[in-house]
């Protein structure tokens, strides 16, 4: 990491996903929470900032309110110097998306999503932190400032759930992607 640093890197992006083991080992992500914690610390020791990024979602139905907290734990503890989510997407052909055709995966309904998002800011605590929940297949984009923002996002997000139809908050949206 040192050597990293010594040659004027500074700034990392880094593909977190999840805060679980059950769900890093799931979507076959090559590593456990244990490493993520581990690396993170030494990016931290280094002088290194990182920029970390969660899949919403990606443990599935049922599983909002604990993946929120594992991952709000990973972001405060290590420090993240930015936090992007996306909610998880399908491509065709992968493992996941053959699980979710033949019924081995049930995908988190929209309404699990935003609960999932919602609770994740609120269980931030880092100061001056960029959150950005803006990519392209999340049902709400959201961008700010925690905990500046905080009450601004959290009310998009309960605005969201107040103006969707029940039958798009009960379901899955379809973010297949060819």
């Amino acid at each position: 990491m040192l050597e990293l640093r010594k040659l004027r890197i500074n700034d990392l992006w880094v593909g977190l996903e999840s805060g679980s083991d059950e769900v890093l080992q799931h979507l076959n992500k090559g590593h456990s929470i244990t490493d993520a914690y581990e690396q993170l610390e030494r990016l931290n020791k280094a002088g290194i900032r990182h920029n970390d990024i969660f899949m919403i979602g990606a443990g599935g139905k049922g599983s909002a309110m604990k993946s929120a907290e594992n991952a709000a734990k990973l972001i405060n503890t290590t420090k993240s110097n930015l936090v992007g989510i996306t909610s998880l997407g399908f491509f065709e052909g992968s493992a996941l998306t053959k699980e979710m055709q033949v019924g081995d995966f049930t995908p988190a309904s929209e309404l699990e999503i935003l609960e999932e998002e919602r609770k994740l800011i609120e269980l931030i605590e880092l100061e001056d932190m960029p959150f950005y929940g803006d990519h392209p297949i999340n049902s709400t984009r959201l961008m700010g400032l925690l905990p500046k923002d905080k009450v601004r996002l959290l009310q998009a997000i309960d605005d969201s759930i107040k103006n969707s139809s029940p039958s798009f908050l009960q379901g899955s949206a379809t973010r297949l992607t060819l």
